[in-house]
């Protein structure tokens, strides 16, 4: 879907809106709100000095570099911003449901986002444009991970998939949860993977064997 209103930046005000989401760079902090819109605040100053508007619903991820802010929200659209201009640089628009996780990575000039579209995407931070779209899952991609050239993707179709970034393509899958994946993680050369079917597991990254299971006994 494409954001209306039209991206904008404004005189910040006093903040008045739920904060979802946030991260931090430098001496640069950026929020994310509910009600859709971005705050960059000056740490050294203690004050808000850029508020982003664009995104028709609330923010629900946002990756930070000392370049750009890359905002993800529940109305499918991607906003990649000049962290310290606050102004919008261009959307990255293709998914058609919530953006999930944004991997920002300013020395390879890609970011990789996932969506409850049940699709993962690579795009070209000097363009724009999509250079794959990562299909494989059967239901909502919630998280990503990346390292080199490696991605790993969790799903609520309960599995983890392995891609290369390069060529778009899937090296493999790891099976074996019962629930839906709420975190992957990159460790070396093992994947970590957390489950609402309350396991933590551990896999090697080159072969998917499983590794470990770690148990819990609550939710």
């Amino acid at each position: 879907p494409s954001p209306s209103p039209s991206p904008t930046t404004t005189t910040p005000t006093t903040p008045t809106t739920t904060t979802t989401t946030g991260s931090c760079v430098q001496n640069l902090a950026v929020t994310g709100s509910l009600d859709g819109s971005l705050r960059i605040w000056n740490l050294a100053m203690s004050k808000c000095v850029h508020l982003l508007q664009g995104h028709t619903q609330g923010i629900t991820g946002m990756a930070v570099s000392h370049k750009y802010v890359a905002s993800g929200s529940a109305d499918g659209a991607i906003m990649l911003w000049d962290a310290h201009q606050g102004q919008l640089i261009f959307p990255l628009l293709g998914h058609v449901d919530r953006i999930t996780s944004l991997h920002l990575e300013v020395s390879k000039k890609r970011l990789v986002s996932s969506s409850w579209d049940f699709s993962t995407r690579v795009w070209d931070l000097r363009t724009g444009n999509c250079l794959h779209v990562l299909q494989g899952h059967v239901f909502r991609v919630r998280c990503i991970d990346v390292k080199d050239d490696t991605l790993v993707t969790g799903s609520w179709d309960s599995d983890v998939k392995v891609w290369d970034l390069k060529t778009g393509k899937i090296k493999r899958t790891l099976s074996g949860h019962t629930n839906y994946i709420w975190s992957v993680q990159i460790q070396g050369d093992k994947v970590l993977s957390a489950s609402w079917d309350r396991t933590v597991r551990i896999w090697d990254l080159h072969t998917g064997a499983l590794l470990t299971t770690l148990p819990h006994n609550s939710e």
